[in-house]
């Protein structure tokens, strides 16, 4: 039997990975730089797109070895929140610590 999606997991991997389609992967990385650990956001999205829950997982561990890169701190950098709706990085951020937290 499935558990319920709690608030702190949010999405499922569906939700994730199309959110994390969204993502126009910048050359010049605004949102990594309006990270105050300079996390590579766009490489952490990048595996939530194609499936690899756990290496986004550990790219952000190697950012932030306290666990957090706070990414919603990054949000407003995101090119797609000039526009539209921006990326939501904190969400794929707890999606992804969320998975690794319940599949290790």
């Amino acid at each position: 039997m499935d558990k319920p999606i709690s608030a702190a997991e949010n999405y499922t991997m569906e939700e994730a990975v199309t959110e994390a389609k969204r993502c126009l992967l910048c050359k010049n990385k605004p949102c990594a730089k309006g990270c105050s650990v300079d996390a590579p956001i766009p490489e952490f999205i990048s595996h939530i797109a194609k499936g690899c829950f756990e290496e986004a997982y550990q790219t952000l561990a190697a950012a932030a070895p306290e666990g957090r890169i706070h990414g919603e701190d990054a949000e407003p950098f995101c090119i797609r929140a000039k526009k539209n709706a921006g990326i939501a990085i904190g969400r794929l951020e707890r999606f992804a610590i969320d998975w690794h937290n319940s599949h290790s």
